[in-house]
């Protein structure tokens, strides 16, 4: 939560003529030079031009929209690097990140990192927009998503409102043009007249740019940001943080080695998330067992090892966390101790478990994702998935999976590019030693139930034959026919099974090893290519066997690593 703080010292005014405000921090006790939230006048606020702008603004994104209450925020005590780091990033006059990007998984906490940033901002007098983006939200975003900020640039700060009500006054069909032709007029051409040109510099904050239109809308959206950025070091009136997911037309951007661009990407498994759910979830029950204590003893509830079970299963995915804690204390119920154990029992046995569904949070999450496959590639794209969540033909690399499947390595890549935010895709150039994962398990038990998945259900075994199951990419040499096994294996023999079992280490695919197999057996039947130089035959095929199941016992330890 924000924490206001007294701290002496001379007030730095973003505006003229806005009055002192206490300096605020994210943190208690933390001391920070003075910044003010500028106030305009009441007569502005209901001028045509904002009138005008909020016609053509999407106004259910807005940071205090009555269409997201309650707004997702951080847990008190909860995220504390990342937002350090967001408030330093805010107040650092050297500019040396322009832009500030966190990515990270459907149900990561993304949104609640705006939230809790923007409020912080807002209180800073540094909030120059916020736009919290959503597919319910977001209609025609390539001629809405600049006329919101703008909106809510001009509310903020009356110079910059007369700057583009002249603007639109002059050419009021700008608000219908394109989306570089609105930047660049309604906010790069006032910033360059110097209408806003605050002490400290705004931040604009675009949460759930993946949700903002089509990808050409999000791809020219972050184009047009970046080539307003002035060179590192120079002082900018705007700064950008964004958060999206891990789309991979997102992560293409931008070049890695952007020098204006923090990246933050967020791991669900990392200890501090761990620490966090943790923390979450002890201060939910503490919650219900409050709001219950008049008419329910709960004392010692949950018990330690119902609570180190949660932990574990919710690893560190606060969408599970929030879906429990609203499922468990749900007061139309108004039973805490049975709705934890139907929810722990749909944990132990999803098949069997009996009661009303404990995840409608999540799975309206997953749906939603789900329902962004493109129709043509859901069959496709469930087959994918099906063998990912099964325990066959392991490890599911994209180059095992495509090839098991009979797919071009692009028609994988391309049916899987709506799920990145809940499948850990690797990129091609690891296709073969990377495998594809859930970021949380609980996805794959939303496709494994019918009940909840609907359309989506993908059974528990992938539908494909058994025998193509052991199949990979890697071909036998052509065979030369010869009735006489007896006859020593040639170095052109050894030579061909000796590269494919570097492959099958390279690729762990035991399917590999059986191609070696058929190799060998070519090596040693034929007559034409045999090495006159060795005077023991089976020697030589015992020493290719023993690097063959050799091979094979290297494969089951890698497997038993993965």
């Amino acid at each position: 939560m924000i924490t206001s703080t007294n701290t002496p010292g001379a007030s730095l005014r973003i505006y003229p003529g806005s009055p002192p405000r206490d300096s605020v921090s994210l943190f208690p006790n933390n001391e920070q030079s003075l910044v003010h939230n500028p106030t305009p006048t009441g007569s502005s606020v209901h001028s045509q031009v904002l009138r005008r702008l909020a016609t053509a603004a999407i106004s259910e994104t807005d940071l205090d929209s009555p269409a997201r209450y309650p707004p997702p925020r951080c847990h008190p005590g909860t995220r504390l690097p990342l937002l350090q780091t967001l408030e330093s990033w805010s107040r650092d006059a050297s500019h040396y990140w322009q832009m500030f990007w966190i990515s990270g998984p459907a149900g990561s906490g993304k949104s609640a990192i705006a939230q809790t940033f923007a409020e912080f901002c807002q209180e800073a007098g540094q909030l120059g927009a916020a736009l919290f983006l959503s597919r319910s939200n977001v209609r025609d975003g390539n001629s809405r998503i600049v006329p919101t900020m703008v909106h809510q640039l001009s509310i903020r700060y009356p110079a910059y409102k007369n700057c583009v009500d002249a603007i639109l006054e002059r050419d009021p069909s700008i608000l219908g043009q394109g989306l570089s032709a609105q930047f660049n007029t309604l906010i790069i051409d006032p910033i360059r007249q110097g209408f806003l040109d605050p002490v400290r510099p705004l931040i604009v904050i675009l949460d759930g740019l993946d949700e903002c239109g089509s990808r050409d809308t999000q791809r020219d959206l972050v184009e047009v940001i970046v080539t307003s950025l002035p060179p590192r070091g120079n002082q900018s009136p705007l700064l950008w943080m964004i958060c999206s997911r891990p789309e991979p037309h997102l992560e293409r951007i931008l070049p890695k080695d952007f020098a204006e661009c923090r990246r933050e990407a967020l791991n669900i498994d990392s200890v501090e998330s761990m620490k966090d759910v943790e923390r979450v979830f002890g201060d939910g029950f503490r919650r219900i067992r409050e709001h219950y204590s008049r008419i329910l003893d709960l004392e010692g509830w949950p018990t330690e090892e119902n609570l180190r079970r949660l932990v574990h299963t919710a690893s560190g995915f606060f969408l599970f966390v929030s879906s429990a804690l609203r499922f468990v204390g749900d007061s139309r119920i108004g039973d805490p101790k049975a709705q934890l154990a139907t929810l722990l029992e749909h944990l132990h046995n999803r098949n069997t478990a009996t009661g009303p569904p404990p995840f409608k949070d999540l799975d309206s999450c997953y749906t939603k994702i789900c329902s962004g496959i493109q129709p043509h590639a859901l069959s496709t794209a469930l087959r994918i998935l099906s063998l990912c969540a099964s325990d066959v033909s392991g490890p599911h690399t994209p180059q095992r999976i495509a090839n098991n499947l009979g797919l071009a390595q692009s028609t994988l890549y391309d049916t899987l590019n709506g799920l990145h935010s809940v499948l850990y895709v690797p990129p091609p150039e690891k296709a073969d030693t990377e495998v594809l994962r859930f970021y949380h398990l609980s996805f794959r038990d939303f496709l494994q139930d019918p009940t909840r998945s609907g359309q989506f259900t993908i059974g528990d075994r992938p539908d494909i034959p058994e025998q193509q199951l052991t199949k990979d990419h890697i071909t036998p040499a052509p065979a030369v026919s010869s009735p006489d096994i007896r006859s020593p294996v040639s170095e052109v023999g050894r030579a061909e099974f000796s590269d494919s079992i570097k492959l099958a280490r390279q690729d762990n695919l035991v399917g590999g090893v059986l191609g070696s197999f058929e190799v060998l057996g070519d090596g040693v039947r034929n007559p034409n290519k045999l090495d006159a130089s060795t005077n023991n035959p089976e020697a030589s095929l015992g020493k290719c066997i023993g690097e063959t199941l050799g091979c094979v016992a290297d494969y089951r330890i890698q497997e038993s690593l993965v």
